[in-house]
């Protein structure tokens, strides 16, 4: 009798998981927590690129440290990521944007932001550096860009894995559409005054 009721239960979670699949919108039984599931939802984030956000928020958190604080996004010390939608060009907060976004947007704070994309023309995932003077990671091995927008005639430090500075951008305001992101192993912005 036991035996048939696991299994019993195994086949109506399958088959609740397959019809979520085709054509459904995320929800609680996707193994993403029921708030973030709520947000794809809400964003009409299909179940399959949910997963696949949340599977680039666990590997990032795994590797780099952080806190997830959205579907697709996670806050760390100095800054935050924010995962691009699959499909999608640019990266958009799903808890506060529900459509699509048709330009990039680099957050702007009171201390200032570096936003680094993982693709070139500021597409694709983004990270927001604060200047408060933490290292963020650089994930990305990829030819992406950024756009500078710490206070004017500020730089951001690009370093390598011994923090050893090898770049430093040009003042803010600054952008670059194409720069390779394989040597950087880390961003610095840090104004000391």
């Amino acid at each position: 009798m036991r035996n048939t009721l696991k299994v019993g239960v195994a086949v109506a979670l399958g088959a609740a998981t397959c019809i979520m699949a085709v054509g459904g919108t995320a929800s609680a039984t996707t193994g993403i927590q029921s708030r973030f599931a709520a947000q794809a939802h809400a964003a009409g984030v299909s179940v399959t690129k949910a997963d696949a956000l949340q599977q680039e928020v666990t590997s990032f958190v795994h590797e780099h440290g952080g806190t997830q604080v959205a579907l697709n996004v996670v806050d760390f010390p100095g800054g935050s990521i924010t995962f691009a939608v699959p499909g999608e060009k640019y990266a958009r907060d799903l808890a506060t944007t529900a459509r699509p976004l048709s330009t990039p947007v680099c957050p702007t704070t009171a201390t200032g932001t570096f936003c680094a994309y993982k693709a070139a023309f500021f597409e694709g995932s983004e990270i927001s550096i604060y200047n408060n003077c933490d290292f963020a990671s650089m994930p990305w091995t990829t030819e992406g860009s950024y756009m500078n927008h710490l206070p004017t005639g500020q730089q951001a430090d690009w370093l390598n894995s011994v923090h050893d500075v090898i770049y430093l951008t040009p003042a803010s305001p600054s952008t670059n559409q194409e720069v390779n992101w394989d040597p950087v192993n880390y961003i610095w912005v840090c104004n000391p005054t």
